[in-house]
């Protein structure tokens, strides 16, 4: 496991941040961007709560490519497209947590930025987490374990990958890349 590198852009206290360099990605690899929101340490006052801010940074070695401030953590949703308009996603890999799982958000990503996405499903998307955890979760083993020390506690979490065939009617969710098809829509149990 590589160590993280942070590397600090200065912040605006408004408005989006232009791009400040490209993805270090390896060659043939995508660029990988992850979307999160943090609140400052050290930024709340007696007359204001912590200052909130939205950033798209690379994987890897970690170079800030746009930040917004947001009023609150819970408006972060709103400021997802915003931040990532101006950024040439074409081709790009974009993760988020549960929070920016929000189909409007995941289709502009698809069929407007032509980008790649890892979407975290919670109970926000209950067709989809439905589906999700009737998956064979138990049978499927483990393709990557990675554990250390983060939060004051230790940490291990483990990857598990699984393919839906388009014919058995694939994941409820947004719309694909063009090129791949979309599945068919589930058809309702009718007895025979």
């Amino acid at each position: 496991m590589t160590p993280w590198t942070r590397q600090w852009a200065p912040t605006w206290p408004t408005g989006t941040v232009p791009a400040l360099a490209p993805s270090p990605s390896a060659p043939g690899r995508p660029r990988v961007i992850a979307v999160d929101g943090k609140a400052l340490k050290g930024s709340a006052r007696l007359t204001a709560t912590h200052r909130h801010l939205l950033s798209a940074v690379t994987h890897g070695t970690v170079v800030t490519l746009a930040q917004v401030e947001v009023g609150a953590k819970t408006n972060e949703t709103t400021h997802f497209r915003p931040l990532l308009a101006p950024l040439d996603l074409t081709g790009t890999v974009v993760t988020f947590d549960a929070l920016h799982t929000v189909k409007a958000n995941i289709s502009w990503l698809v069929e407007t930025k032509k980008a790649h996405y890892i979407a975290v499903i919670k109970t926000n998307q209950p067709t989809a987490h439905r589906q999700l955890t009737a998956l064979p979760w138990r049978g499927i083993p483990v393709q990557h374990t990675a554990s250390g020390t983060g939060h004051g506690r230790r940490e291990s979490r483990s990857i598990k990958t699984c393919g839906i065939a388009d014919e058995l009617g694939g994941i409820v969710f947004p719309p694909r890349l063009p090129g791949h098809p979309s599945p068919p829509p589930p058809q309702a149990d009718r007895p025979t």
